[in-house]
């Protein structure tokens, strides 16, 4: 065997070994995804642009919403900068985006959810399990009573006020 052949062999098996740890390090739940570098080279079509806002409006993260509609959530920053009805669209999907995951949550912390209980591997029975959690953020967001906030005054105003009002008349006296 040839020393030159060895080299090869061994840069082909480093070339696999690389794909292999790659293709490892992509998936995510049982997805591959795409690298985004081969996604920025592909053109933002209306309807990569819309399987975007109907992905945001169903509650998924805008660089999972940008995966699934085969680009990347930069490009599709920059064309929101430049294009005042997208970034219209995308506040109005967002908004429903949110409601949804509201609503999972509410059900989660009130209705409940069904977790299997198993026995010596096989599925004997079904327990109701409900979010603590979320029920306490529910609640925080609902009344003003449940907030971890607490309001700091300085004399008359609340303290952030105080601190804008500071703040003017140093850049003022330095301007």
């Amino acid at each position: 065997m040839s020393l030159n052949h060895l080299s090869t062999s061994r840069s082909t098996k480093k070339t696999k070994l690389k794909a292999k740890i790659k293709v490892t390090k992509t998936k995510v739940n049982e997805q591959v995804r795409v690298a985004p570098a081969a996604m920025a080279r592909t053109k933002l079509t209306p309807q990569k642009i819309q399987k975007f806002l109907d992905n945001v409006a169903l509650g998924l993260p805008i660089v999972d919403a940008a995966q699934q509609a085969s680009t990347t959530h930069v490009t599709l920053y920059r064309r929101r900068l430049k294009d005042p009805k997208l970034a219209e669209q995308w506040d109005e999907a967002y908004k429903q985006g949110t409601a949804v995951l509201e609503q999972e949550a509410q059900r989660r912390a009130v209705v409940g959810y069904l977790e299997p209980v198993f026995y010596q591997g096989k599925q004997i029975a079904q327990v109701r399990k409900f979010s603590d959690i979320l029920l306490i953020f529910l609640l925080k967001a609902r009344d003003p009573r449940f907030k971890d906030r607490v309001d700091v005054t300085s004399g008359d105003q609340p303290i952030t006020a105080s601190f804008t009002a500071a703040v003017r008349r140093v850049n003022e006296r330095n301007a």
